[in-house]
């Protein structure tokens, strides 16, 4: 509403010493002439895309690997991939030397975890479809079912 843009603008003056001018005025053109629903679809479209293609990729390359799970997901970008037992994805595992040989690389799953609370598990892979196109999607899967297969998987 009109009456609280001089309140709150200074409140944000008061907080916020270096927003990004340029990109507020993008958005509010963005917004004044109705784009934003429309773009969001369309990058949900996208990601949808993008999720199913790992998804038939992690199905068809690590469904063969005995005891390797990986999660559906129902929001955000990344696909969670547990390793078989004895396998560990840590930064210094014989696995980020055999995907990175493969050129492939994985956010470990140990990095994700809070400091206190949940036992840090060293078998996890956050896996991020939200980037690479379908097709580098699925030679990235394949690449690291062959990094996992050198591991013992």
């Amino acid at each position: 509403p009109p009456a609280l843009v001089e309140p709150v603008c200074s409140q944000k003056a008061n907080i916020d010493f270096g927003s990004p001018n340029f990109n507020q005025h993008l958005m509010s053109v963005v917004f004044e002439r109705g784009l934003f629903d429309s773009h969001v679809e369309l990058v949900r479209s996208s990601y949808r895309e993008k999720m199913a293609a790992m998804l038939a990729a992690m199905d068809e390359y690590f469904g063969p690997i005995k005891g390797a799970e990986w999660s559906r997901p129902t929001g955000g970008l990344y696909v969670w991939l547990h390793l078989p037992p004895g396998i560990e994805a840590g930064p210094t595992s014989a696995l980020l030397k055999h995907a990175l040989d493969e050129g492939v690389l994985y956010v470990p799953g140990e990095y994700c975890y809070p400091r206190e609370g949940d036992v840090c598990r060293k078998d996890r892979i956050r896996l991020s479809f939200g980037v690479q196109s379908p097709e580098n999607l699925r030679r990235g899967v394949q690449a690291l079912a062959r990094a996992v297969a050198r591991c013992g998987g």
